[in-house]
């Protein structure tokens, strides 16, 4: 019985929230004459800047194509169509689903811009982390431009210590998947071929390969990044013997 009160009320909008409170009190301020709803609108945007400024970075100091100012300009164009929806759509005592068409829109519309980082190169997905951050980026607009800063601040601060702090957690969930770095002369023919081939005389699996162009030894060569399915040392070795032997690399490594 406590527990389904608890449900009843856990999302009713008469339950009282810090964040309604930072609201009432800005409301009020300046004899409610509406400058104070214009400072809590101020603040809302200023705190998107902020918070989505940090993920941003992060992804401008990766060398990714959706930097700091795209995430900037997802984020405060979330947070102030939110604000455009509460107070020119107005909002209904009884239902708040005429403020939310605007925030509906934004939350499908950012997947064409999520889509648009997103790049396919060989059987190699890149991309797909930058999406999400735009994504998340839109969700913290959503939350500082509806007044709700304090939910916007425990979010950013939980998505930047996925982001960040989880990086040696996800490389060490990478060991059992090998990576190959192969640099080979930039005129190399059927190099795919042949390492798939290999592959699958050693019973390995390819998950996905990445090519780039890069100086060795003062010369254009091509970058083979190679990533491996679960394997064993022995099986290992022994498709980077054959690979050493039959493609003939200018260099090769296994991370």
């Amino acid at each position: 019985m406590l527990f389904s009160n608890f449900l009843s009320t856990f999302g009713s909008a008469d339950v009282l929230t810090i964040d309604k409170i930072i609201i009432q009190y800005f409301n009020n301020l300046f004899g409610g004459n509406g400058w104070g709803n214009y400072l809590l609108c101020l603040i809302g945007m200023v705190l998107t800047i902020l918070l989505v400024g940090i993920i941003g970075f992060e992804r401008e100091y990766q060398g990714h194509n959706a930097g700091l100012r795209t995430h900037l300009l997802v984020g405060l164009g979330s947070c102030i169509i939110m604000i455009v929806s509460i107070y020119s759509i107005g909002y209904r005592e009884d239902s708040n689903m005429e403020t939310m068409r605007l925030a509906a829109q934004v939350v499908s519309g950012i997947g064409f811009l999520g889509a648009g980082v997103i790049i396919q190169t060989g059987t190699a997905v890149k991309g797909l982390t930058t999406a999400a951050t735009l994504w998340f980026s839109m969700s913290i607009g959503l939350a500082c431009g509806s007044g709700n800063l304090f939910i916007g601040i425990t979010g950013a601060i939980l998505g930047i210590c996925c982001l960040v702090c989880f990086v040696p957690l996800e490389k060490l969930a990478n060991r059992s998947n090998p990576i190959i770095v192969l640099i080979m002369p930039l005129d190399s023919k059927n190099i795919y071929k042949d390492i798939i081939e290999i592959a699958e005389r050693n019973n390995i699996v390819v998950k996905n390969t990445d090519t780039s162009i890069v100086q060795f030894k003062q010369n254009d060569s091509l970058r083979i990044m190679v990533r491996l399915g679960r394997t064993n040392k022995k099986i290992l070795d022994s498709y980077v013997r054959e690979l050493s032997e039959y493609v003939y690399p200018l260099s090769i490594k296994v991370y």
